[in-house]
């Protein structure tokens, strides 16, 4: 869809594009039984007209049984049913369905959205503000307005050049125009020589490197002040959101309230992120103090970094007021060391005798995986009905205890670990929520100062959204970098002025000195790529040997992120896909809307 929506910037510079995947779109576009919706919606003027495209795109991956004539024919209809809604909601005399109002109003949010996004130049912002203004009937005069649809079919692998031609469509005008190889390879090199669809002069060739050994691309900063967080090209299945500026480097924010609220909203918790867990656990925590039940133990399964110990915080202080007991699994190795430490926060006696209770607290074991035999037939008593567990010969009564458990790994969780307390996936973190904690860590190290979103922003793209070491990145290194070269102009800076002074092209470069790319590639990630590109498909333990990777987990880690990234494939070994290729030869470098993690 990235590709598409340059595409038809390049042929109609002017034109206002913007997403229909959010929130508003998605309700405002319910099609009855059809619950496809376009891809893109795009207003621009023409003359005495306004025209409004629905735009469709369909890649060579959208149909592997072959028949492309049914699925354009299923991609007609998409745009034609969408079509039909747009023209509910435009205000003609013609249009006064029943969801003619509310579609109406919902129209013009998208409209007003894209208008509003942060990589809008202030003269198109106006410029489109007074076309919705007589689209609308605000004010001025009424012009007539054209619906039309395009369906755009991204050929990836195919060098025929095909014009556009018009499709059988009744009422509105559909057209098909397909983009091939050499279209998308001028795409995303950001060429801006004119049209740059095949109907415009046929293919040519990409070029390839004169002489000399293919070294991966370097970092190419956007200018201060336009958006760096652009969405990768599709392999298989895109993604895109608006709007698209015309200006500069046609990087793009995703719109909606992830995009649009910045700072972004601190959570119930005190947190960014896992929102919808949050909200699960605080209407849990409530039930259980208004009906006086007791809270129900918990299992958070989920990548590191992902909030598990947060979560476990903020229950312990709304439950009993106080930090959880916490302990480690590979720590936790006899069933008396969690005794030991109940006797230190005295919650059981020093001498216990008979049956004791345990006063109210909660237990946070994390990495429970890694709990010793011992440990594991404890705590199991401890989690059933009737919670009375047997440790050195004394009953232990868990009902007032809340245990709450997390893992990376729950496929080495015993079946009763998996199945007696509730289990919480947990997410992985989104670019911009890892971005928002950056924003978040930095007002508390910073003495208050906002760090500006394309900072975060190029912080978590280069550490690869782990937001662990974003946050150790920005206080253990980048303060004190930018401390240096403060000092080195004879500055004596406060952590307020380092904050100011911290600039996204200043995160860029530390991070190039460091060796690490746009996309969070450190040395080890490109060696990797170019001994792929040297010697074709490659086994993982001769990979390993030739990379000099001797723990199997640290391999792991970059293979599993570079695949991430659509850089790598196994076929027949790790071998280089279509955009690994592109990434060697020096191509395009910006992947960043495939680094935040995918759930599982």
């Amino acid at each position: 869809m990235l590709l598409a929506a340059r595409d038809y910037r390049r042929r109609h510079p002017e034109s206002l594009i913007v997403s229909v995947d959010d929130v508003i779109a998605r309700l405002w576009l319910r099609l009855g039984k059809r619950t496809e919706r376009c891809d893109l919606i795009c207003l621009r003027r023409e003359e005495d007209r306004f025209v409004v495209e629905a735009l469709e795109v369909k890649t060579t991956a959208s149909d592997p049984s072959g028949s492309e004539n049914a699925l354009i024919t299923e991609a007609s209809a998409q745009l034609a049913a969408t079509l039909q809604a747009i023209a509910e909601g435009l205000p003609a005399d013609s249009n006064e369905g029943p969801l003619s109002a509310p579609r109406c109003e919902m129209l013009k949010e998208v409209f007003v959205r894209g208008c509003l996004s942060r990589s809008v130049a202030p003269e198109l912002r106006g410029q489109w503000s007074e076309w919705l203004k007589q689209l609308f009937r605000q004010e001025g005069d009424t012009l007539v307005c054209e619906l039309r649809g395009e369906v755009i079919r991204v050929a990836i692998g195919s060098t025929q050049a095909i014009p556009m031609r018009e499709l059988e469509s009744k009422p509105y005008r559909i057209t098909l125009r397909r983009l091939n190889e050499s279209d998308v390879q001028r795409l995303l090199e950001g060429e801006s020589n004119g049209d740059l669809g095949s109907d415009a002069g046929g293919p040519q060739p990409p070029s390839e490197p004169q002489s000399g050994p293919a070294t991966p691309a370097t970092r190419q900063p956007a200018p201060r002040g336009e958006p760096i967080f652009e969405a990768a090209p599709p392999e298989p299945s895109p993604q895109v959101a608006a709007p698209i500026s015309p200006l500069g480097p046609e990087s793009i924010l995703p719109i909606g309230e992830a995009a649009s609220r910045w700072p972004p909203p601190v959570n119930e918790f005190g947190m960014i992120g896992q929102s919808e867990v949050v909200r699960q656990l605080l209407n849990q925590i409530q039930f259980a103090r208004d009906f006086g039940e007791r809270f129900p133990d918990k299992l958070f399964v989920g990548s590191a970094g992902v909030g598990k110990s947060s979560l476990a915080r903020a229950i312990a202080e709304r439950l009993v007021s106080e930090l959880p007991l916490q302990f480690n699994g590979a720590d936790l190795q006899r069933p008396r060391m969690l005794v030991e430490r109940l006797q230190q926060s005295e919650k059981v006696p020093r001498q216990p005798r008979g049956r004791v209770r345990i006063e109210s607290c909660v237990l946070f074991i994390d990495e429970v995986h890694a709990l010793h035999t011992s440990v594991v037939t404890a705590l199991l008593g401890a989690l059933d009905d009737a919670r009375i567990t047997t440790i050195d010969n004394i009953e232990y009564d868990f009902t007032q205890v809340v245990v709450l458990m997390a893992t990376t790994d729950p496929g080495r969780l015993p079946e009763a670990f998996r199945s007696r307390p509730g289990r919480v996936l947990l997410r992985n973190y989104t670019l911009e929520e890892v971005s928002g904690i950056l924003w978040k860590h930095g007002r508390d190290v910073l003495d208050g100062f906002d760090l500006p979103q394309e900072v975060c922003i190029e912080i978590a793209a280069s550490v690869r959204c782990r937001p662990r070491e974003a946050v150790r990145m920005l206080s253990e290194h980048l303060i004190q970098h930018f401390h240096g070269l403060a000092r080195e102009t004879g500055q004596q800076a406060n952590r307020r002025l380092i904050g100011e002074t911290m600039t996204r092209e200043g995160v860029a470069a530390f991070f190039d000195a460091q060796g690490i790319d746009p996309n969070g590639i450190d040395s080890i990630g490109k060696n990797y790529l170019l001994y792929l590109h040297r010697n074709g498909a490659t086994a993982e333990e001769r990979l390993r040997q030739a990379l000099g990777i001797p723990n199997r987990n640290d391999f792991i880690e970059i293979d599993e992120y570079l695949q991430r990234l659509g850089l790598v494939t196994i076929q027949g070994g790790r071998t280089l896909s279509t955009q690994g290729r592109r990434y060697v030869l020096g191509g395009p470098t910006d992947l960043r809307a495939r680094i935040a993690r995918q759930i599982s």
